[in-house]
């Protein structure tokens, strides 16, 4: 992959977060099934799954990426249920993005989240959770409305 490319389109489509793109290490991750994943600090890829992405696909991916480490997820994660926060910070993320112009992956976490924040979402999808309303596989396809 030609990440000197794909700085360069990420800065485009998120300028707000130059500095975070132009920092920020690109490592293969030997485990098959995340797309791509951060530790908040560096982004991890499933250099396999890349290949049968478009450009653009793989822009969203990296950017959702880049937005995880933007909003500090990880370091907001604190006791939370990390599959749980993970839908709920990917959803809000996700429709950020789509609505910057970015077109997502099909399949990915489409939750329409409205003015909700990643928190907010959290706890709606952890009541649900608790109530036996939902179902939550994190396999990285969960469809959910609330």
């Amino acid at each position: 992959m030609n990440f000197d490319l794909i700085r360069r389109k990420l800065i485009e489509k998120l300028p707000f977060y130059a500095s975070i793109i132009n920092s920020v290490q690109f490592k293969e991750l030997a485990i098959a099934n995340p797309i791509a994943c951060t530790d908040g600090k560096d982004v991890y890829y499933n250099p396999n799954y890349f290949k049968n992405l478009t450009e653009e696909q793989v822009i969203f991916a990296f950017a959702n990426a880049i937005c995880h480490i933007g909003f500090h997820d990880v370091t907001r994660l604190e006791d939370k249920n990390a599959l749980v926060w993970n839908i709920a910070t990917d959803a809000v993320i996700n429709e950020f993005l789509r609505k910057m112009g970015l077109n997502g992956i099909k399949g990915l976490i489409d939750i329409p989240t409205g003015s909700l924040n990643a928190e907010d979402l959290y706890n709606k999808l952890m009541e649900q959770e608790k109530k036996g309303t939902i179902q939550l596989n994190g396999d990285g396809s969960t469809k959910i409305h609330i």
